[in-house]
């Protein structure tokens, strides 16, 4: 395979990549599979049909591959600088990963983020590889849905990000103030980390706000993708303040 082409196994992620005009160079398909999506895919895709358990050879990481393998074109990357300089919604909400390598991990933040109506999602580019299949997987279809923004280093990104007036909030368990009682700026990036490690402390005082989930004292911590769902929720629904000495 090609060093700009990569493999995508499953329904939805076949379905995300049409549905979004990703460039597909081939599709291997089950004969069963191909009689329930004929009329989905696209007549200029070459596809050839498959036994299953050939089409699950493909796959390193061993998940059910639905019987579909998509071959992908890498698409062309976007800096932080170029997303920032075209800019121009008023309301905005991103999401910062820092510190987290775990591929579903990775891929399930990014579907919750793309369900609750995050723009984009910045990642350190050592830690994210969008031909993982395991990302791909835990993304369930949504990989081609959100800007996804690779950067070579998180404080100066935060540093960055405050230059064009995004307050930034970072997602800790010994913060003191509760999401509940945050009062949410109009541009917002959501910080949040490793469940081992958390946030580094350099990204925490960087950041405009601390912030915590108050949950019973019975349960040591919530997974980061439990816990972004909880503050996105909270930030689309909870109260705004217009910082209107940024400029």
């Amino acid at each position: 395979m090609k060093n700009n082409t990569y493999f995508a196994f499953g329904l939805n992620s076949l379905i995300d990549t049409i549905n979004n005009n990703r460039k597909i160079i081939k599709i291997f398909i089950t004969k069963e599979r191909y009689g329930d999506l004929i009329k989905k895919i696209p007549k200029k895709i070459p596809i050839e049909i498959k036994e299953k358990s050939k089409i699950d050879k493909m796959n390193m990481h061993k998940f059910n591959t639905q019987g579909i393998c998509a071959i992908l074109e890498k698409e062309k990357k976007i800096t932080l600088k170029e997303y920032l300089s075209n800019h121009k919604s008023k309301f905005s909400t991103l999401v910062m990963l820092n510190n987290i390598s775990d591929q579903r991990n990775i891929g399930s933040i990014i579907r919750v983020a793309t369900a609750l109506n995050s723009e984009a999602v910045i990642i350190n580019k050592k830690y994210y590889n969008e031909t993982n299949s395991l990302m791909i997987k835990a993304s369930s279809g949504t990989l081609n849905t959100i800007q996804i923004i690779e950067v070579g280093n998180d404080h100066n990104s935060i540093q960055l990000l405050k230059d064009h007036n995004f307050w930034i909030y970072a997602l800790d368990g010994q913060a003191k103030q509760d999401v509940k009682k945050v009062k949410w700026a109009e541009k917002s990036v959501i910080v949040v980390g490793s469940e081992g490690d958390g946030i580094q402390k350099i990204i925490k005082d960087a950041s405009d706000e601390v912030i915590k989930i108050n949950i019973s004292k019975s349960v040591e911590s919530l997974n980061v993708t439990s816990a972004l769902s909880i503050c996105l929720f909270q930030k689309k629904n909870g109260p705004r303040i217009n910082f209107g000495y940024f400029k």
